[in-house]
């Protein structure tokens, strides 16, 4: 493996963090020297600002997301024109990679940053625990947009499945109640 991309693996996390921990800094400096009682209370002092900061994060990355994921359909676009839309099995694998990639930023887009937007113009909204719900169950469509995109995935699932399901179809029939 190349070192350049491992240390690139490792850094990003940090560097995507980082952002946040300067914005939390910065709203933290003002009360440094005032005695507060320790108390885990989310709601008070700088979280809500902290909030919005974060909403505006996930926005901006997301936008850039999108603007980065256009250029790529694009190329692809291009290189299927080029071969009159009959693609080899390169050209489908990197089809399917790309869409992929592209279903899963509209998973971003309506979970996340549709809600987030909202949460912004209108914070005091009694949608806010749906939106919430949305933005937890973003992990689940994006495990059922690789299941159902990738290939050989999906046939172990179905394999498992049916072994399941033929499982508890022999419990059932084997049970015969006197």
């Amino acid at each position: 493996m190349d070192t350049k991309y491992l240390i690139g693996l490792i850094a990003s996390p940090i560097l995507l963090l980082l952002p946040i921990f300067i914005i939390a800094t910065i709203q933290a400096y003002d009360a440094r020297y005032l005695a507060k009682l320790a108390i885990c209370d989310l709601i008070s002092d700088g979280m809500p600002q902290i909030l919005n900061d974060l909403r505006w994060i996930r926005i901006c990355a997301t936008i850039i997301a999108i603007l980065l994921y256009l250029m790529i359909a694009i190329k692809i676009y291009f290189i299927l024109k080029r071969s009159k839309f009959k693609a080899n099995n390169h050209e489908k694998n990197i089809i399917r990679a790309a869409t992929t990639v592209g279903l899963l930023i509209t998973n971003e887009l309506v979970f996340i940053v549709l809600p987030d937007i909202y949460l912004y113009i209108s914070p005091n909204t009694y949608l806010a625990g749906a939106f919430y719900i949305l933005v937890m169950s973003k992990g689940i469509g994006n495990i059922l947009l690789v299941l159902l995109m990738q290939r050989n995935l999906r046939r172990e699932v179905l394999k498992f499945v049916k072994k399941i399901l033929k499982l508890q179809f022999m419990k059932a029939t084997i049970y015969v109640g006197t």
